[in-house]
């Protein structure tokens, strides 16, 4: 790719905050599987359901096009908007070390108390932990983060391979306490619906483990594997955020490249990707959803293929921007995008409301296809809310907060009119 001439700051903000929206809003797609279900239902087809053609098309669909995609792209933009927040900082005379550990501080804190009161599945604490250490990393070049982004990838293939997750290796309780994240028997489907579908009080402490039992010596490998499968995801938001100060970097996600340059980008990425996704789908049936091959193989080729599609999504949005999206849509979903945070937390609570015993308590009552409307629901009133929210006020409550306590000032919120 060559280096084009880089265009006014508005139009950057822009493309940003359109590829923000559309990751925001790709989230729910699969996140409210953990809402409404056994969480294993995420990962395995047949670990909920009644197993009929419907279930398995809808769950390919959304593990090709939708699972680890959307969440990647959020990844690489936080990456990016490090360095964008960087920039700003110097530009207007701030300290850009200081309000970078400021924010992320915050960040932090935000996401502990968002995992801790409403939902144990919170990123941000995790993007929070990665951007303290990444800092320094904003004055490499691009391709150097791009090595250090693939070797973060192989890492995190690695760590996502366990070859042997036999009785013998890790003990009958062992095995028994993985089956509840891939293949829940109806004990232990029973135990996360009482979970779920108790009082508040009753579920945080459950997902904060303040209820579990002292632990055997099995369920200690049960706990090392799931723990090494925690170490992969962590060293992939790290790759992912170094390869979206990358594409920063080059001037990528900006939408300062050319569409020649977009198209082949996209055409690469998704040629390597869906390949991939596809081959891991048919090859975990293959299988017939077997617990030990997917712990020795069958999340790689997902692993690897999503962060191809990854990239290809984003330029194939970019490229959109400039030809067939139309611009109502373009204004939609950066309005999601600028209030990111606050529509992030906004999904949490709305699943909880919907799926928790402390609000509707729908948990483990619907279908993949009795899903499908309420995430349109959620689609469609975001898109609403941000667009009415931004007519009035400059930012969301969340963004608002999370810069008011960076800053150490109160922020504008009111939109200032004219005449």
């Amino acid at each position: 790719m060559s280096l084009v001439t880089e265009p006014a700051s508005p139009s950057r903000i822009a493309s940003l905050d359109v590829l923000r929206g559309l990751a925001l809003l790709g989230l729910p797609t699969m996140n409210i599987i953990v809402f409404a279900m056994p969480s294993a239902a995420y990962v395995n087809p047949q670990a909920w359901g009644d197993g009929n053609a419907l279930n398995d098309i809808l769950f390919g669909f959304f593990y090709l096009f939708a699972d680890q995609k959307f969440m990647g792209l959020f990844t690489l933009l936080f990456g990016a908007s490090m360095l964008l927040l960087a920039e700003q900082s110097e530009v207007s005379g701030r300290n850009a070390a200081s309000v970078h550990y400021r924010r992320t501080f915050w960040l932090l804190v935000i996401g502990l108390m968002h995992a801790w009161y409403l939902w144990e599945g919170d990123v941000l604490q995790i993007y929070a932990m990665i951007a303290l250490l990444l800092y320094p990393f904003r004055y490499l070049n691009p391709l150097t983060l791009l090595v250090i982004a693939a070797c973060a990838l192989n890492v995190t293939l690695y760590l996502s391979h366990f070859p042997d997750i036999s009785e013998a290796t890790i003990g009958a309780d062992g095995r028994y306490d993985l089956k509840a994240y891939f293949q829940p028997d109806i004990a232990q489907v029973e135990e996360q619906r009482a979970m779920y579908l108790g009082s508040h009080e009753d579920t945080v402490a459950a997902v904060r483990g303040t209820l579990a039992t002292e632990f055997t010596d099995s369920e200690h490998s049960a706990d090392l594997i799931l723990a090494k499968g925690g170490l992969a995801m962590l060293v992939k938001v790290f790759g992912m955020m170094c390869l979206g100060m990358a594409l920063y970097k080059l001037g990528v996600l900006q939408g300062w490249r050319t569409s020649r340059e977009y198209r082949r980008l996209a055409g690469i990425c998704l040629g390597i990707g869906l390949p991939l996704t596809g081959f891991g789908l048919w090859w975990n049936y293959a299988q017939q959803w077997n617990m030990d091959a997917w712990y020795a193989f069958g999340m790689i080729p997902q692993h690897l293929g999503a962060v191809f599609m990854t990239v290809a999504y984003a330029a194939l949005v970019l490229l959109a921007l400039r030809t067939v999206l139309p611009k109502s849509m373009a204004t939609a979903l950066a309005a999601v995008g600028r209030m990111a945070l606050t529509n992030y937390l906004m999904q949490s609570l709305i699943c909880a409301l919907l799926f928790y015993g402390y609000g509707l308590g729908l948990y483990g009552s619907l279908s993949r296809l009795e899903l499908l409307p309420i995430i349109v629901g959620i689609w469609c009133g975001q898109i609403l809310l941000s667009l009415i929210w931004l007519r009035y006020f400059l930012q969301g409550p969340v963004e608002w907060l999370w810069r008011t306590l960076t800053y150490f000032n109160l922020q504008p919120m009111l939109r200032r009119r004219v005449g």
